[in-house]
């Protein structure tokens, strides 16, 4: 009942009697009452954690308490709220906010994610922001659950607190941003931090808050789903074609402040200086619009999952199915799908077509900059060696719709041999690649390796299909649609290839991706293999099922 909102241990008093009964419960509930009147009286009003603290006791016990209010010699505790909370709001003035910064980079350091083990890039979901950052300020977020507080007044102090933080980061960018040139990272690829927080590392504290607040103004106001009768694309960043859903409950109270918070948001000009950093810092494209993203996060809608990982931002984002963007993908589904059988489907049946069900779009951004740094120095290979293999894959072909060309740099004159290629994974493997990255010491786990430890890609949606598995409330199954970066491409139509030799040949050996053109000598698939997890970006989750026919025509 008392849990502390810091870092201190322990408890001012038991929360349990070892040998429960009615008497011992209500003693213990009236010493606790006693304790709250006590801490009431000797309060230091100008400490405003305590303060809070305190306010935080006083609900907490109102919600649990069962002593009828006649025991209560000074009457329900909703007095101490009543009368600290004005004091708590005058005396939000606090300007630094280095201690949670500090606590924010020892949480959420940056990490290569795919190059490090499970127990340190484990996403985590930004709803226990007050967990990460110990603060007492956001364990307001949580008082309205409880009953018993002014709205209004939460309201007030939650916008004055998150606007002064927000306001102290740009104020970090503005005063830090000449020691910094465009595109630094600082920290990216190591494991521990720093005594001094970096520029980087407070524009991610900033966003870490922001998708912190969107993260639980999902989860907490009415979900909002595409109109069903708008006949127009939604693949723009509008908020027209989004309505509540009408199975929805009504707001909560929490609901209430955090919408109030998220609509303040969206005419902040630090909303616009913090993102803008951010994308500038990754190199983000600026096709993806990911201020327009966060703001439809903080309207509540389009964003379907937001997360921390490896120390950078992850989101997900539905693509509507009138989209360009899903009819796209659904082209290329129905033109890639080829009515072949490989050993891989292990005595199954091929099925009849895949229908796509579902689309979400993937912003990793901490993946992002590691496949453009990477693409860079691919880049600079293929200038100094010249191309290899430079043909066409299925996959190439727009049918329906809009190719996604979102990926495309003026900084490639030539290309890069950037191609959109399949991934089959199981639902598991869905959330750990877009959440996490590719990990290639897995490779293999779920089919063979005949060349090489590699993540294995496909042109056609049939052989990427092989090796998925139904999972989720709806039996989907999922394919991932993968940007990928082959550069240099080792060329192999050998019946019996050597797996290692040909790996060799991507690590040190001048290629940077294999073909396996299986197609050509067993009337299969064309196999495509990378060896750099970096070379790889899970841009679209493709949801689909299965059809067969003769089951449909039954």
């Amino acid at each position: 009942m008392f849990k502390h909102v810091d870092d201190k241990p322990g408890r001012k008093l038991p929360c349990q009697c070892i040998r429960p009964s009615d008497e011992a419960k209500q003693q213990l509930e009236e010493l606790m009452y006693e304790y709250v009147c006590a801490r009431f009286d000797s309060v230091n009003k100008s400490e405003k954690g305590e303060c809070i603290q305190l306010i935080r006791m006083a609900l907490v016990f109102e919600q649990a308490r069962t002593l009828k209010e006649h025991k209560l010699s000074r009457g329900k505790l909703s007095f101490v709220v009543e009368e600290l909370m004005p004091t708590v709001l005058e005396a939000s003035q606090d300007v630094d906010f280095t201690a949670e910064l500090q606590r924010f980079v020892e949480a959420h350091p940056r990490v290569d994610l795919g190059r490090t083990s499970a127990a340190k890039v484990a996403v985590e979901s930004i709803h226990n922001i007050s967990e990460v950052l110990k603060s007492d300020f956001w364990q307001l977020l949580t008082l309205a659950e409880c009953g018993g507080i002014d709205v209004a007044q939460l309201k007030e102090l939650v916008n004055h607190e998150l606007e002064a933080r927000l306001k102290w980061v740009v104020s970090r960018i503005s005063r830090e941003g000449e020691g910094e040139g465009e595109g630094e990272t600082a920290g990216l690829g190591t494991e521990g931090t720093t005594d001094s927080p970096s520029r980087s590392d407070a524009v991610r504290y900033g966003i870490f808050i922001l998708s912190g607040l969107i993260a639980q103004i999902i989860a907490a106001q009415p979900k909002k789903v595409p109109k069903k009768d708008d006949e127009e694309d939604y693949e723009g960043h509008d908020f027209e074609g989004f309505e509540e859903d009408e199975d929805a409950g009504a707001e909560s109270a929490v609901a209430e402040v955090l919408c109030s918070v998220g609509a303040t948001l969206q005419s902040s000009e630090t909303l616009d200086v913090i993102v803008g950093a951010y994308c500038q810092e990754l190199q983000l494209p600026k096709d993806w619009n990911l201020l327009g993203v966060l703001r439809q996060g903080l309207d509540g809608c389009a964003v379907n999952g937001i997360f921390f990982s490896g120390g950078d931002l992850v989101m997900k984002k539905y693509v509507p199915v009138r989209s360009a963007t899903f009819e796209w993908i659904r082209g290329l589904f129905e033109n890639t799908f080829l009515h072949r059988y490989t050993r891989d489907r292990r005595g199954g049946k091929v099925p009849d077509a895949l229908t796509v069900e579902e689309v979400d779009q993937v912003f990793n951004c901490g993946s992002w900059l590691e496949y453009e740094i990477r693409r860079q120095k691919v880049y600079q290979e293929l200038q100094e060696k010249g191309p290899a293999w430079t043909g066409e894959f299925r996959t190439d072909v727009c049918t329906k719709g809009e190719r996604a060309e979102w990926f495309q740099s003026d900084q490639y004159p030539g290309g890069i041999n950037e191609h959109w290629l399949y991934h089959g994974t199981s639902g598991a493997g869905e959330s750990g690649i877009t959440e996490g990255d590719f990990r290639l010491n897995l490779a293999g786990s779920n089919a063979g390796t005949l060349y090489g430890n590699g993540a294995y890609l496909a042109e056609a949606v049939s052989k990427s299909d092989e090796y998925t598995t139904p999972h989720g409330a709806k039996n989907l199954r999922t394919i991932l649609l993968c940007l990928s970066c082959l550069g240099r491409v080792n060329y192999n139509d050998e019946k019996r290839p050597d797996g290692d030799e040909l790996a060799n040949s991507c690590k040190g050996g001048g290629f940077q991706s294999i073909l396996g053109d299986r197609e050509k000598i067993r009337g299969t698939y064309r196999e495509i293999i990378v060896f750099d997890d970096n070379l790889i970006y899970p841009g679209y989750i493709c949801r689909y099922k299965r059809v067969e026919k003769e089951k449909e025509e039954s």
